[in-house]
């Protein structure tokens, strides 16, 4: 039985070889940085990232599909940092080009590796009431 991941669900399928490893690319790694700066001690390992992804944004956030090739850049140089308070073992980045780009990294417990979950777009407003809030926090 093979696992595939596809945007971030995980479908099965009864082939018999294993193609889940092949589908994912490291990207990046955790860093401790992160930890500091939002107060929380998360593991720092490989964030990974599906080739599904481009998948996902292309059927949910297709506006922002030129900024795939930037996530290394947000991991990088991230200009604000977040959590989101309803999905444990998980941070948000965000960047401001042209527009303000988010990328969720989650955690895989299971497997031992963080992946991008999405990728889109959110609005200077969103960011603010997030500042205010505590939500997100500068990175720089």
């Amino acid at each position: 039985m093979t696992y595939f991941v596809i945007g971030v669900i995980i479908k099965k399928n009864n082939m018999g070889d294993n193609k889940m490893a092949a589908s994912l690319t490291k990207i990046g790694i955790y860093k401790n940085e992160y930890n500091i700066k939002l107060s929380v001690s998360l593991p720092c390992l490989d964030i990974m990232q599906s080739s599904g992804l481009a998948v996902h944004v292309q059927k949910n956030h297709p506006n922002q599909i030129q900024y795939l090739n930037n996530i290394q850049d947000i991991l990088n140089y991230p200009d604000y940092i977040g959590m989101n308070p309803n999905q444990p073992n998980s941070i948000e980045l965000i960047k401001c080009y042209s527009d303000n780009i988010l990328i969720a990294i989650k955690l895989d417990i299971a497997n031992n590796y963080y992946y991008i979950a999405s990728l889109y777009d959110v609005t200077q407003a969103k960011i603010n009431n997030n500042l205010n809030s505590g939500r997100l926090k500068n990175y720089t």
